[in-house]
């Protein structure tokens, strides 16, 4: 799960509302392209859909800062958001891939790239992990610098999935795999909102 925004407390019951949907891992425009379509056919109105690709070269999924603005273009024209996922990169390396990919939204993956936050570019808008327990429990993530860049994004919480969605080579998504993910999401939203009876963003 990440989060944007305030850091939401120790443990929450029920779950943070969900604001928006990641296919991650997504390394080229068509795959992109594909995603785009499942979410307009799956997502209800103010869930929204971020398009990752990683940026750490030891990931079968890695893209180069060339591949990933082809596939960012893809992900705005159909009204996605794109994200980069950074592990190990200095905050001078995070800002030259993100400049060169076109992209403003940086997702903070390893403590490496988190303690760099701060000598982000002030326009990055930066997602923070937050790793959740078999019992539902999770910690909120370091607060934003009081200094620097990497401002916090405007989201609450964020469902991913990565290889969970991808084909059998474990690098290409599966468009099938996609659709029903995000199928499977909607209906739980449905659910959630259905069961509280009303029709508040969860």
């Amino acid at each position: 799960m990440c989060v944007g925004g305030l850091p939401p407390p120790a443990r929450r019951s029920p779950p943070p509302p969900l604001h928006a949907v990641k296919i991650c891992g997504v390394t080229s425009p068509a795959d992109a392209s594909a995603a785009v379509a499942a979410a307009t056919a799956a997502l209800p109105p103010g869930v929204e859909l971020l398009i990752g690709m990683i940026a750490h070269p030891p990931s079968p999924r890695h893209v180069e800062a060339a591949a990933a603005a082809a596939i960012a273009g893809v992900a705005r024209a159909g009204g996605a958001t794109p994200v980069v996922v950074f592990v190990r990169q200095t905050a001078a390396e995070m800002g030259a891939y993100l400049h060169a990919a076109g992209v403003d939204v940086a997702q903070l993956h390893g403590p490496a790239a988190a303690a760099a936050r701060g000598g982000l570019p002030p326009a990055v808008r930066v997602m923070r992990v937050v790793h959740v327990a078999a019992d539902g429990s999770y910690s909120a993530p370091p607060p934003a610098p009081a200094e620097g860049g990497g401002a916090d994004g405007d989201w609450w919480t964020v469902y991913d999935a990565g290889s969970g969605v991808c084909g059998a080579d474990g690098v290409a998504k599966d468009a099938g795999r996609v659709a029903a993910f995000l199928e499977a999401v909607a209906a739980a939203r449905a659910k959630r909102v259905g069961r509280r009876g009303d029709t508040a963003p969860v």
